[in-house]
């Protein structure tokens, strides 16, 4: 069984593991059922198919990604409507209060398992339905970021996402802001859960500093958490790392060898000093599982 497929299977049978969703239901609607897309969707997708996936999608969303196990947490729907139909300029679209529109296009173009990457179109979708927006003011880059690390939590991300430290913005939206979301979920656990129940009625920007303590900067084009870091920080890293000790008096000893044919002239900083120096007050990112990243800003 393909990688992909294992996966699907794995993510349908998430819903057994949780109480029904009781008086909500799933209607799938082909309003272009004589389209490629269409025909598409009839043949390999199916409407059953799509039902049980809303309603195990529905399931992760409130249970995991937003950690609403109590009803009165839950932004409340009577049902959830999912079109098929001709839709320009998006593979799928989120309006009303209850209804998604998947592009007939998108399904007809698919390459590959068609049901996984309809999936993940639909763990985006979904979390539209399902998420607080602060009534209309959070912005347009945070909502799709979210929609998207709920793509990312389920390990559903398709070919192209964004690596952690891409993109010039933490609201840059989509994946960018999904990686960030992700970031900052290893400071604060559950972070884009509770952002999300602080977002039920208003948005601020300084929820972000009261889940993690600090407060969002723009530094250079480089919008992070504001964590800032001495020289002295890294070389303790460093030492912790390797296994070294600072002498009697406190002194780190740092050793460069330089290779003979290197051209010092065509590095900006091609010593350990100058390095350290220009790493003063940047950023230190921790990406999670122990690994940790330089964000190195130069204010460009």
């Amino acid at each position: 069984m393909a990688p992909h497929s294992f996966f699907l299977c794995t993510f349908l049978t998430f819903s057994l593991s949780f109480h029904e969703i009781a008086a909500l239901e799933y209607r799938v609607i082909n309003v272009a059922a004589a389209t490629p897309g269409g025909i598409r969707f009839n043949d390999e997708i199916g409407h059953s198919f799509t039902k049980n996936i809303m309603g195990t999608i529905n399931n992760y969303i409130w249970s995991v990604v937003f950690q609403q196990n109590c009803p009165a947490d839950q932004k409340q729907v009577d049902s959830v409507n999912t079109y098929i139909a001709e839709l320009d300029g998006a593979a799928g679209i989120a309006w009303g209060n209850n209804n998604i529109n998947i592009s007939t296009g998108y399904i007809k173009d698919l390459v590959g398992d068609v049901k996984w990457h309809f999936t993940s179109l639909m763990l985006h979708e979904m979390t539209h339905v399902f998420q607080w927006n602060g009534e209309g003011t959070t912005p347009s880059g945070l909502i799709e970021g979210i929609a998207d690390y709920t793509v990312l939590r389920a390990n559903h991300t398709e070919w192209g996402f964004a690596n952690p430290g891409d993109g010039d913005r933490w609201d840059q939206g989509y994946a960018v802001t999904a990686r960030f979301l992700e970031y900052c979920d290893g400071i604060t656990p559950f972070f884009v859960a509770k952002l999300n129940k602080l977002m039920r009625v208003t948005y601020n920007v300084t929820y972000f500093e009261d889940l993690t303590g600090k407060p969002l900067i723009n530094y250079g084009r480089i919008t992070r958490l504001n964590i800032h870091i001495d020289v002295s920080d890294i070389v303790d890293m460093l030492n912790e790392m390797v296994g070294f000790s600072p002498d009697k008096d406190g002194k780190v000893i740092c050793f460069q060898k330089l290779h003979k044919t290197l051209d010092v002239e065509k590095y900006r900083y091609p010593g350990v000093p100058s390095f350290l120096e220009y790493v003063k007050n940047r950023q230190l990112w921790i990406l999670g599982d122990g690994v940790m990243q330089l964000r190195l800003c130069d204010g460009s």
